[in-house]
């Protein structure tokens, strides 16, 4: 019982330790939300908190997390703080997407090799 005591209050000194960075992803949005995917596009937004970003991506995906279409992002370079991409409302393949709510999963990883993950409903109409 000792060892499983001092084993929990080992990982929760672990998991509220200085080794946890901070958020990178300061602000993640898109607009119009709602639009119409056959006339108009969506316009994702982010703000980093930090420089040292290797990749970012957002993946669309439907409700039930299957993957529709991915995203990449260029800020990988020493300067960008904020980047922004537009979509369609296409799959990867091309196809306008039926009305519907869907998923954009912002992935930031960072030189460390530290993943972070967020997501946002967005609305075909």
């Amino acid at each position: 019982m000792k060892l499983i005591l001092s084993f929990f209050i080992f990982l929760v000194t672990l998991s509220c330790s200085s080794l946890r960075p901070e958020s990178v992803i300061g602000e993640f949005i898109n607009f119009p939300n709602p639009f119409q995917s056959e006339t108009e596009f969506t316009t994702f937004s982010l703000k980093l908190n930090s420089t040292n970003i290797d990749n970012a991506y957002i993946n669309i995906l439907n409700e039930d997390g299957g993957l529709i279409s991915r995203l990449h992002l260029n800020i990988n370079n020493t300067n960008a703080m904020e980047a922004q991409v537009n979509w369609r409302g296409l799959s990867d393949e091309g196809n306008y997407l039926p009305t519907g709510v869907y998923i954009a999963e912002l992935k930031v990883v960072d030189a460390n090799g530290f993943i972070e993950i967020t997501k946002i409903k967005t609305l075909i109409k």
